[in-house]
């Protein structure tokens, strides 16, 4: 799914941008040892966060204040990977 992120032109991203964070709340969803790998998201982290500096930069110069929805719903996406990252080691 991440992947699917990554790529150029896919709609429906939001979706599954919604998907992800839902599973991720739950990590005892995941049968495996350890959980999910979540290294892919950290791409998509950095990217995001560029984005980010970006915006807060041009808010300082007299841009718009509001950050984008589909923004807002990738930053919750990447707070709740970081939580489950730290369930799992905890776990």
């Amino acid at each position: 799914m991440v992947q699917y992120l990554r790529a150029r032109g896919s709609p429906f991203k939001h979706r599954i941008v919604a998907l992800l964070t839902q599973l991720l709340k739950d990590v005892r969803l995941f049968k495996e040892e350890g959980g999910p790998d979540l290294e892919p998201l950290r791409g998509i982290e950095k990217a995001v966060l560029q984005h980010c500096c970006k915006l807060v930069q041009a808010r300082q110069q007299g841009g718009s204040s509001a950050l984008p929805p589909q923004l807002l719903q990738l930053v919750e996406l990447l707070i709740t990977a970081r939580t489950a990252e730290r369930s799992m080691k905890q776990a």
